[in-house]
C-alpha cells in the first residue's frame, strides 16, 4: 500500500485551506436546506440510504477514473474502516430521533458544540494539540455567536425537549469522535478511501433499517425533493465528507473545527434565500461574533 505523502500541519492553516474550509461550511450549511426539501416527500431513513448510496457510487467511479486503489490490504486498516462505519451509523441513528424530539433550532445549537468537542478531545490524544487561552477564547466566542444567532428560536413552547436535546448533544459527541477517528484513518489511507468505506460499510445497515421501519417505500416523482437527495449525495456525502477528512489531515484540528461554527449561520442565510424563512438582527450580530471567534483561533494557531 502506498504511503501517504501529505504531512499534517499542526501549526495553522494556509490561505487555500481557509478558502476550502469556507466552501465546506457553505456546503454543510446547504445540507439543512436540502434535507428540509428532500423530507417533504421522502422518509428520513430512505432519504439517507439513497444519498449514501449515491455518494458511494460517485466515489467509486472517481477512484476508478483516477486509478485510486480502494482496497487496503492490511487487516488493521479494515478494522479502522469498520469503526468508522459503526460511528457513522450510531451518529445518524441518534440524530434522527433527536430531531423528532426537540426543536430544529435547539438541535442546531447542540450539534454546533462539536467543533468545541473536537478541540477538547484532540488535546488529549497522543498527538495532542495544546489549546492556549487565545484559542479557547476564540472557540468560546464563536459558540456564543451561534447562541446569539438562534436566541429568538430557542423557546421550548411547552414541549418536553430534554430527551431530544440530550440525544443531539450525544450526536455532537459522536460526530467529533468520528471526525478525529477519520483523521487517524487518513494517516493510513487517502481521504477518498476513508470516506468510501465509511459509507459503503454502513449502507447495508441503513437499507435494512429503512426496510424494517419505513416499508412500504414510496418513490416520489422527480421534483425538488429529488434535488435535495442529490445535493446530499453529491455535495455533502461525497465532496464535503472527503474535503473535511483532507482538511483535518492537513491542518490543525482546532483551527479547522473552529470554522464549522460558521455553518449554522450560513444555513440560516440559505434557509432565508431558498425557503423564505425570516431573519433578524441577531443573525448579523451572532455571525459577526462567530467570525471574530474563528479569527482569534486562526490568529493564535498561526503564532505557534
Amino acid at each position: 500500500m502506498a504511503k501517504q505523502t501529505t504531512q499534517t500541519n499542526e501549526s495553522g492553516i494556509s490561505p487555500i485551506g481557509i478558502i476550502l474550509a469556507l466552501v465546506l461550511c457553505g456546503i454543510f450549511g446547504g445540507d439543512q436546506v436540502s434535507r428540509k426539501v428532500a423530507l417533504t416527500e421522502f422518509t428520513p431513513l430512505f432519504c439517507g440510504s439513497l444519498a449514501f448510496s449515491l455518494a458511494s457510487i460517485i466515489l467509486f467511479v472517481y477512484a476508478r477514473i483516477k486509478s485510486i486503489k480502494l482496497q487496503p490490504p492490511a487487516r488493521a486498516v479494515w478494522r479502522l474502516h469498520s469503526i468508522s462505519a459503526i460511528l457513522f451509523v450510531l451518529l445518524n441513528v441518534t440524530a434522527l430521533p433527536a430531531l423528532r424530539l426537540t426543536l430544529a433550532s435547539r438541535a442546531s445549537v447542540f450539534i454546533a458544540t462539536y467543533p468545541f468537542l473536537i478541540a477538547i478531545f484532540n488535546s488529549f490524544g497522543s498527538r495532542g494539540e495544546r489549546i492556549n487561552i487565545g484559542k479557547f477564547t476564540g472557540l468560546s466566542l464563536a459558540f456564543a455567536g451561534v447562541l446569539i444567532v438562534f436566541s429568538d428560536r430557542l423557546n421550548v413552547q411547552g414541549e418536553t425537549t430534554w430527551i431530544g436535546d440530550s440525544l443531539m448533544l450525544l450526536s455532537a459527541t459522536l460526530l467529533s469522535i468520528m471526525v478525529l477517528h477519520l483523521r487517524t484513518v487518513n494517516r493510513r489511507v487517502s481521504a477518498i478511501q476513508a470516506t468510501f468505506w465509511q459509507l459503503s460499510l454502513s449502507l447495508p445497515i441503513f437499507w435494512l433499517l429503512t426496510l424494517v421501519f419505513e416499508s412500504p417505500l414510496t418513490i416520489p416523482h422527480f421534483s425538488r425533493s429529488w434535488l435535495g437527495v442529490i445535493y446530499q449525495g453529491v455535495a455533502v456525502n461525497a465532496i464535503a465528507f472527503v474535503l473535511r477528512a483532507e482538511l483535518f489531515h492537513r491542518y490543525s484540528a482546532t483551527t479547522v473545527s473552529a470554522f464549522f461554527f460558521i455553518t449554522p449561520v450560513i444555513g440560516l442565510a440559505l434557509s432565508h434565500v431558498f425557503l423564505g424563512e425570516l431573519l433578524n438582527g441577531s443573525v448579523v450580530l451572532g455571525g459577526a461574533i462567530v467570525s471574530m471567534g474563528v479569527f482569534l483561533v486562526y490568529r493564535f494557531t498561526s503564532d505557534q
